[in-house]
């Protein structure tokens, strides 16, 4: 499929403003998670079920845009990367209708490292 199709028919880029944004991260906060920047492998950011001085993050968020599914093999490759570093991966958008923020969690295979 020509890139120009692609990038139509899936979402390439997050589609959610700066304060939608956050508010998926004051979400997850609120639950007592701990987030830092995730760029290292390719996330939005890490997830931690504690202080990342005592953890290991949990998890890799990617924050998607809810108008579009992502593009499938950009999520196999994200998932690919974060199963070789044993973190979950937890995709992220914004219901703008409900104004509230909805999760996928895809579990880590632990016998594929």
């Amino acid at each position: 499929m020509p890139q120009d199709e692609q990038e139509e028919k899936y979402g390439t880029e997050r589609k959610l403003s700066d304060a939608e944004e956050q508010m998926i991260v004051e979400h997850l906060q609120s639950l007592g998670y701990t987030l830092t920047k995730g760029a290292q492998f390719g996330a939005d950011h890490l997830v931690y079920q504690g202080s990342p001085e005592t953890h290991h993050a949990a998890a890799c968020l990617r924050i998607i845009g809810s108008e579009a599914p992502p593009d499938p093999l950009l999520l196999a490759g994200f998932c690919r990367c974060a199963n070789a570093a044993r973190k979950d991966v937890i995709l992220a958008c914004w219901d703008k209708r409900l104004q509230v923020p909805h999760f996928m969690t895809i579990r880590q295979r632990p016998d594929a490292c």
